[in-house]
């Protein structure tokens, strides 16, 4: 019973979601109901989170009713807003999807039975066992039944320094729609949230299908990205997979919908875009605090050039769209700012307030540098003593296809291996700012810390071989269809 509850608290959240996508993109949604779905839902985990927090920093208690009921305002719009395009009503009809389903190439299906038995492997791993792992228990699930029983961060359990408490300042989106389910079912269970859990990985394998389908229009690419994430092994068997009930695949997946926001606006140039991705580039902020290298990245992309001829227009109007990004920003992480400072200071290594450019050690760049080259290249194993395997030839491949996408100058691929390598170098010199990383640390950390690129990774893939397959495609001449024509007159 508790299973169906959950699922329904689940549906409600997504519906929340999408009444705020509505609100942000009106009718110009690029989006199947495979990308559309799983955006609602990360977008709904956002409301929810800036919610709370604003509820906590106005000194009241979450409870059921004031959790609920001003998200029922979004929902009841969310519902009014529920109506197929025709167009799209027309696709899910019996008789199109059959037609469709007869148009997959034998490629095409391979890809797609390799996304299903990944994504519901995931799933099914995730539910078949209540919360077990250390961190998803320790320091996420933890946090959840605080604030259930405590309904506040202004309890002892937050603020007593001398409680047994990991991670004191850690930002509370995760926990925080664990809480959520428990409102709902009245009851803290360790079990029925790994519904929540299960969701993570099967939406951002779905999300990651439609962006590419989107941005490339090329069907058996984008699915050919979905599969070649789906199937990672360090999603099945690192140390905090994504059946976990670790933080690192639900960021992921949020990175992965803000991600996608980003690069469709660059290509499609609607503002609405961009506004949907600032909302969700700072939802990331309340997730985890390597949420701020993402928004980083995002913000990188934005600023990257599509070519190399520029004008005071084109700059005053970048500037302006980036004030706006950043103010969206700044707004959503002001509450969870304000309650962060209110909680006791703990010397803890993950805490982002130790992250300082005083603190940046010169003599720890190299041992970082010599690190993240060898995990990147895939020589380097970790605390699983897995290491070669666990990206399989992902960065082999990344390697291989960043150096196609420069030789053959296609610009989607080389901004996607940018963004990349610019996480790549940001997180090197972030192990010379945290005064407490170690190599030890490293080696703890860096595998999950990179889960959150494997989606742009695969994109950049798809996104350079669809360069180079257009490049040595053979041209349809006009010359024969013309010559046809005039065979049948």
């Amino acid at each position: 019973m508790n299973f169906f509850k959950a699922a329904l608290v689940l549906i409600y959240i997504s519906i929340c979601g999408f009444g705020l996508v509505k609100l942000f993109l009106k009718d110009k949604i690029p989006f199947s109901l495979f990308g559309l779905v799983p955006l609602s839902f990360g977008a709904g985990l956002g409301v929810l989170a800036i919610l709370c927090n604003l509820i906590i920093l106005l000194g009241l208690r979450l409870s059921f009713a004031s959790v609920y009921a001003p998200l029922s305002i979004l929902f009841v719009y969310a519902l009014f807003q529920m109506k197929l395009p025709a167009d799209l009503r027309q696709k899910l009809s019996p008789a199109a999807m059959l037609k469709a389903l007869g148009k997959l190439t034998w490629k095409e299906w391979i890809f797609i039975f390799v996304i299903v038995f990944g994504a519901f492997s995931v799933f099914l791993i995730s539910v078949a066992f209540p919360l077990h792992f250390w961190d998803s228990r320790a320091i996420w699930g933890a946090k959840a039944k605080m604030l259930f029983y405590s309904r506040t961060v202004f309890s002892s359990d937050f603020m007593d320094v001398d409680r047994i408490h990991a991670h004191f300042r850690y930002p509370l989106l995760f926990p925080l729609s664990q809480a959520f389910l428990y409102l709902a079912l009245g009851q803290a269970d360790d079990w029925a949230v790994m519904l929540l859990i299960g969701l993570f990985f099967p939406f951002m394998i779905s999300f990651l299908y439609d962006l590419a389908r989107s941005y490339l229009q090329d069907r058996e690419k984008a699915l050919a990205a979905a599969a070649l994430v789906s199937v990672l092994p360090v999603y099945f068997i690192s140390d905090g997979p994504a059946n976990s009930g670790y933080a690192d695949t639900p960021l992921a997946m949020l990175y992965c919908l803000s991600f996608g926001m980003t690069l469709l606006w660059k290509k499609l140039k609607d503002t609405r875009l961009l506004l949907l991705s600032a909302f969700l580039s700072g939802i990331l902020f309340l997730t985890k605090n390597e949420g701020i290298n993402l928004i980083a990245l995002n913000l990188f992309l934005v600023i990257l050039p599509d070519n190399l001829s520029f004008n005071k227009e084109k700059v005053f109007d970048l500037l302006k769209k980036l004030a706006f990004y950043l103010a969206i920003i700044a707004l959503i992480a002001a509450p969870w700012l304000i309650l962060v400072n209110k909680i006791p200071n703990e010397v803890d290594v993950n805490d982002i307030l130790q992250v300082n450019i005083k603190n940046l050690d010169f003599s720890k760049l190299p041992m970082a540098t010599s690190f993240s080259l060898r995990a990147f290249l895939g020589i380097q194993k970790n605390m699983m003593d897995n290491g070669y395997f666990l990206w399989g030839g992902l960065w082999l491949v990344f390697a291989l296809t960043a150096f196609a996408a420069a030789s053959f100058r296609s610009l989607g691929g080389i901004q996607l291996s940018l963004v990349v390598l610019a996480f790549f170098i940001g997180n090197t010199l972030l192990y010379a700012l945290i005064p407490g990383a170690s190599e030890e640390f490293m080696v703890s950390n860096f595998f999950r810390i990179y889960l959150a690129i494997s989606p742009v990774v695969a994109l950049q893939v798809a996104s350079t071989l669809k360069f180079i397959e257009n490049i040595y495609k053979p041209p349809t001449t006009p010359l024969k269809v013309k010559e046809k024509k005039r065979r049948k007159d």
